[in-house]
């Protein structure tokens, strides 16, 4: 037995021993290994655009009114624009509107009214134009810029006496969107 046991012992000392090397051999490896790995890492700041307009009757005090049935802004600070039309009368003024963010703003107003004097047969009209070009829709408004538009309201020939004294309200939304939406072929 005691030939048998010393033998035992004999392998169990070989396989620590080998065990031993293999775990050696191995931690080798991996310090290799591990020095020939690399890493290289980049950042970026992400944020998002924004994107707002505002309004202005005077080409210096601009608000932002989201509520159209309060604006915060009559279309002229000079309160006689659209008082006391007469047949045939062309009144003009002008609005403006600025874009606080950081996308090209295309803007495009637009009128509604609940003026008496808008409906008949010969209606009161206004229109809204860029200033500059002339437009009438989708006018480009670069970040940081102001664009003026102009204001045209025109009364029609009132013969009919049903035109006197008529009262009612203009309102002009300046509608924005951040890209032109697509042409349709």
């Amino acid at each position: 037995m005691t030939n048998t046991t010393s033998k035992r012992k004999l392998n169990s000392k070989a396989a620590r021993l080998s065990l031993a090397a293999i775990a050696i051999v191995g931690v080798g490896a991996a310090v290799t290994t591990a020095a020939w790995t690399d890493s290289s890492f980049l950042q970026q700041h992400a944020s998002s655009s924004s994107f707002n307009i505002q309004a202005s009757n005077d080409g210096v005090n601009f608000l932002e009114s989201a509520d159209a049935a309060n604006p915060e802004l009559a279309i002229s600070p000079d309160a006689d624009f659209a008082e006391n039309f007469k047949p045939n009368e062309t009144r003009a003024t002008n609005i403006w509107v600025k874009n606080t963010g950081n996308e090209v703003a295309y803007v495009t107003p637009s009128i509604t009214s609940d003026s008496p004097l808008a409906s008949g047969a010969k209606p009161l009209t206004a229109t809204v134009t860029s200033a500059d070009t002339g437009q009438d829709a989708y006018i480009a408004v670069l970040p940081g810029d102001t664009e003026r538009l102009e204001v045209v309201a025109v009364s029609p020939d009132w013969v009919d006496k049903e035109y006197q004294g008529l009262e009612g309200n203009f309102t002009i939304a300046l509608d924005a969107v951040p890209e032109l939406p697509p042409v349709v072929q």
